[in-house]
């Protein structure tokens, strides 16, 4: 029973994404096109919580190091601030660990940027493709139960 359900399932989602690749949708339905909000959201917070953590990082460093303020520039302020040279290196020769992890920082920083702002603009530019019924259905009608009565609406829109 539970197999001969999900093949079911899995014939009505078939046709249905086939009759939205071949733009025939099946009758009482048309076909409408809509923003990808998963996409959006998504790719929106890989742009801003990097963007956010650079820009915090460059509010509480700027008076003592000016190389930090490109830092405030979305996506393209990582990468200024590495061409500007690592503002979290020493001055003293040798290795400098808190140096080192903050460029790998910076790196990992602008590239979740810039992955978040490519993949920003794809979904804005993108729209999806949907099912819509052509006329929306509406049923009002009372009921009665154990625990009282009422009247109950239902609907597709």
């Amino acid at each position: 029973m539970r197999a001969s359900a999900f093949f079911l399932g899995s014939v009505v989602v078939l046709a249905a994404s086939s009759a939205l690749a071949d733009d025939v949708p099946p009758s009482g339905f048309h076909v409408e096109r809509e923003a990808r909000t998963g996409e959006i959201i998504g790719s929106s917070i890989l742009l801003g919580v990097p963007y956010a953590l650079s820009a915090a990082v460059a509010t509480t460093g700027v008076g003592s190091t000016p190389e930090l303020a490109p830092l405030y520039v979305p996506v393209v302020g990582p990468w200024i601030t590495l061409g500007w040279g690592n503002p979290f290196k020493q001055s003293c020769c040798g290795f400098n660990a808190v140096g080192a992890l903050a460029g790998l920082a910076l790196v990992a920083d602008g590239v979740m940027q810039t992955a978040g702002a490519i993949w920003l603009t794809v979904a804005l530019a993108s729209k999806k493709k949907v099912l819509v019924p052509d006329h929306p259905t509406f049923v009002a009608a009372p009921f009665a139960s154990r625990g009282g009565a009422g009247f109950a609406v239902a609907g597709t829109f």
